[in-house]
């Protein structure tokens, strides 16, 4: 099975299950039934987790990044400790039962008429949410990995899930405040019709495939990456390889363009730039001026 193939099923179990209402609860059965330790269940979780972590390792290895799968810990990682998080919240008298769900309600948390917001962390239904698993992760990096600083890299959008998920770990004692809890949001990647991208939806952007020649290989990943940085982190941003991929203005080909150029006149010129020495002066106004397009 490769990564495609989940993609795929992926795309259409999401279609099927807004759909069907009975493929709907058979899903939610699922999840209850994986989270309980069911064998046939973290069996094909484990395959579905070994081929995306592959696919992850190899984008990670191409873009120089350092992580490993040694680094990683599938949420399903944590699913015997969901029950104790809630044994937890009830011995510091946290748990509330709301319409069948078990929930914490803080009272620094309101909505929009003044009523108290509730962190689910288990469904009707038996199921556990992803607030559980979260709280599961800050106690055990808390406990096992003696960790200060804890940063969470997820979409701005998840801000207030945070806010409640680090309060609720510090009120039932899973992390105290000498350790930090940081949510790093940033904006959403969106296609030209400014929506995000989303994965069940099938439209997703996919890099550069391995067997384009290595000039399209640098270039591509070398606009992704520097249309990525370029921006503000907190800001949403069109995701667009029309803008990314211009050979003008504040874009990597144009940058990746003047190196070529430079190279090749230290080519012509029998010039190795390793032994060049000096101080490098910026003077004339080409030199100095701000780009118009940024």
């Amino acid at each position: 099975m490769a990564l495609s193939d989940l993609e795929t099923f992926y795309r259409a179990a999401k279609c099927r299950f807004d759909e069907s209402v009975d493929f709907a609860n058979r899903c939610r059965g699922m999840v209850v039934a994986l989270q309980s330790g069911d064998q046939d269940c973290l069996h094909l979780w484990q395959q579905f987790i070994d081929i995306s972590m592959s696919h992850c390792q190899a984008v990670y290895d191409r873009l120089g990044v350092s992580l490993t799968l040694d680094n990683v810990c599938a949420e399903s990682a944590y699913n015997n400790d969901l029950p104790e998080i809630l044994t937890a919240l009830t011995l510091q008298n946290l748990l509330t039962e709301d319409q069948g769900a078990q929930c914490v309600f803080l009272d620094e948390f309101k909505g929009r008429d003044d009523n108290p917001l509730p962190l689910i962390v288990q469904k009707k239904d038996g199921g556990y949410l992803y607030a559980t698993t979260d709280l599961a992760a800050i106690r055990y990096r808390s406990n096992n990995l003696d960790v200060d600083r804890i940063l969470y890299f997820v979409d701005a959008r998840q801000g207030d899930h945070f806010k409640m998920v680090f309060a609720v770990a510090r009120k039932v004692g899973f992390t105290d405040d000498s350790t930090r809890l940081e949510h790093m949001g940033f904006g959403t990647v969106n296609g030209k019709d400014g929506k995000p991208f989303k994965t069940r939806e099938g439209n997703s952007i996919k890099l550069p495939e391995e067997e384009l020649k290595e000039i399209a290989r640098v270039v591509g990943i070398s606009s992704v990456k520097y249309a990525d940085l370029s921006k503000n982190c907190n800001s949403d941003y069109i995701f667009d390889w029309d803008l990314m991929l211009r050979f003008n203005g504040n874009t990597a080909p144009y940058l990746l363009y003047a190196y070529t150029r430079i190279a090749s006149i230290f080519q012509k010129g029998n010039i190795e730039p390793d032994n060049l020495q000096g101080d490098i002066k910026l003077e004339a106004e080409q030199e100095t001026a701000e780009s118009d397009d940024r």
